[in-house]
């Protein structure tokens, strides 16, 4: 099971199904840590500094690495780490367009597919060139579904794993 224990809640977020579980309590478990393969890495942008912590835990309770990049009035910052897939935030609230946040990322991250999510019923067409999925805001479920499909199954965490996110 793959999840994010949060301690000011008391509970774990479960990565599949995103619910608010039983409380897990650090140490409960002594399942020894072993050794497990990198795991597929995702760049999350956003200009909201709490849509990037929401879904940075979405990815990582799905067993990927989240890496987190905001959007300012005039720019954003790409960490130098490479990514295997892009989340990318439709609407920002600068001067920035989700057009040039997606052509920035293209010419640094070319292999990287770029997953647009949105309020938006459906596609937008101007930004449908430049990304290879869509999903809609809200249903965490279908995005953690989305992501296996796009990036392959995530590696399973232990227990300590899961404590430590």
């Amino acid at each position: 099971m793959a999840g994010k224990y949060f301690p000011e809640a008391g509970k774990l977020f479960c990565g599949s199904c995103i619910e608010i579980g039983q409380p897990i309590k650090p140490g409960a478990n002594q399942l020894a840590e072993r050794p497990m393969p990198a795991s597929a890495s995702v760049l999350i942008i956003d200009d909201d500094p709490m849509h990037l912590r929401i879904y940075g835990w979405i990815v990582e309770a799905a067993g990927y690495t989240a890496l987190p990049a905001q959007v300012m009035a005039d720019g954003v910052e790409l960490p130098e780490s490479a990514a295997d897939l892009v989340l990318l935030d439709y609407n920002f609230a600068g001067r920035m367009t989700a057009v040039e946040v997606a052509k920035l990322v293209q010419g640094r991250l070319p292999r990287a597919p770029i997953l647009l999510l949105s309020d938006a019923f459906s596609l937008p067409d101007d930004i449908a060139p430049h990304v290879q999925g869509f999903i809609r805001k809200g249903d965490p479920a279908k995005l953690v579904d989305k992501l296996h499909a796009m990036l392959g199954p995530a590696r399973e965490m232990t227990i300590p794993e899961v404590l430590n996110l």
